[in-house]
């Protein structure tokens, strides 16, 4: 079995592909993978069984219009190859190019099958696209990558934090103003004892980057902002993200428009309780499993409470135990070596 993938694991922002193509290759050795976006334009496609597509919105550039990319995928499947698409969005972020919409449409509207990470959008799509297969793959876990989550004050003691604070952890870029406003919100009305850490805001606070800031920065490495956010400037690397994990009782999916994200069953997998927005596969499962789910930023305050008391309770040990249980790598590389094989069979 012979795999293109349209997307380079070396320019990931992620580790979703390269750690769900890992657990594969453990299940299936003789599994072939390639990660090319190229090779889709020129004959190397067909010598694959299957083309992956994974946000299709990328395959279009000045080159390639998403009529090219419809065209290009029609020819790809009727010289023999199956086409698979991950739904890991509705449509792009933020993005009002029509070229990207179109694209995301017509790669869906080509696939033999999609891969869905919630019920969600499969009921979204399943109307919209009746021809094609829709199946449920849950978002997996980084068990693999991350295998030891330290304790708190191991923790502390390497990001030069005070334990005697309860911690809440926004991760990822931070896509609006909207987005800066919910964190703004949250901040200023976080009681005595709990701290923020959103490590992507500071670049996001126009005219605060200034020299007093980079001053702070280099000299305690941390920002706080409103006293009780805490911002380190950029992406925490695969080495720090475990300690962030582990500092943190809460995760807080600071998105307002979303379908999936990453970061719910990272923070679940980590032992935090997690609140998020109640849209999308996110709501969906947050709902599901227990946590907690906001329709507006003035709601999460108190959902902030909650999650703190249900901290203690021991919410998170319960949230790592689902994850463990339904989202590991293998549970999810089996499913996904099923589908596949299911089209070749």
């Amino acid at each position: 079995m012979k795999v293109l993938y349209s997307v380079s694991c070396k320019d990931a922002l992620n580790p979703f592909l390269e750690t769900l193509t890992c657990a594969i290759k453990h299940e299936e050795p003789s599994a072939v993978f390639c990660f090319d976006s190229d090779s889709i334009w020129n004959d190397k496609v067909y010598a694959y069984d299957i083309l992956h597509i994974m946000w299709p919105e990328f395959l279009v550039d000045e080159q390639h219009s998403a009529n090219d990319l419809k065209h290009r995928l029609e020819e790809i499947k009727s010289r023999g190859v199956h086409i698979v698409s991950t739904c890991h969005n509705l449509e792009p972020h933020y993005c009002r190019s029509q070229n990207m919409r179109d694209a995301v449409e017509f790669a869906y509207g080509a696939s033999d099958v999609i891969h869905h990470l919630g019920q969600y959008s499969i009921d979204c799509l399943s109307g919209l696209y009746p021809d094609v297969r829709h199946e449920l793959i849950p978002h997996h876990i980084y068990d693999n990558l991350y295998t030891n989550i330290p304790s708190k004050a191991e923790a502390c003691k390497h990001l030069g934090l005070s334990s005697g604070y309860d911690y809440i952890l926004c991760l990822g870029a931070i896509r609006s103003c909207e987005e800066i406003g919910l964190l703004d919100y949250v901040a200023r009305n976080l009681k005595r004892g709990v701290k923020m850490i959103a490590p992507s805001l500071i670049l996001n606070i126009g005219g605060r980057y200034d020299l007093k800031t980079r001053f702070n920065y280099y000299r305690h490495k941390y920002i706080t902002y409103h006293n009780r956010l805490i911002s380190n400037l950029g992406i925490i690397n695969n080495q720090d993200l475990p300690y962030y994990l582990a500092i943190s009782d809460i995760t807080l999916i600071q998105r307002l428009k979303i379908l999936n994200s990453g970061n719910l069953t990272l923070g679940m997998h980590a032992g935090n309780v997690v609140i998020g927005p109640e849209i999308g596969n996110v709501g969906a499962i947050l709902k599901e499993t227990g946590n907690y789910t906001f329709r507006s930023p003035d709601e999460i305050p108190r959902l902030i409470n909650l999650a703190r008391c249900a901290a203690k309770s021991g919410k998170g040990q319960s949230n790592r135990a689902y994850a463990l249980s339904n989202w590991s790598s293998s549970f999810v590389a089996k499913k996904v070596l099923n589908s596949y094989q299911s089209l070749l069979t």
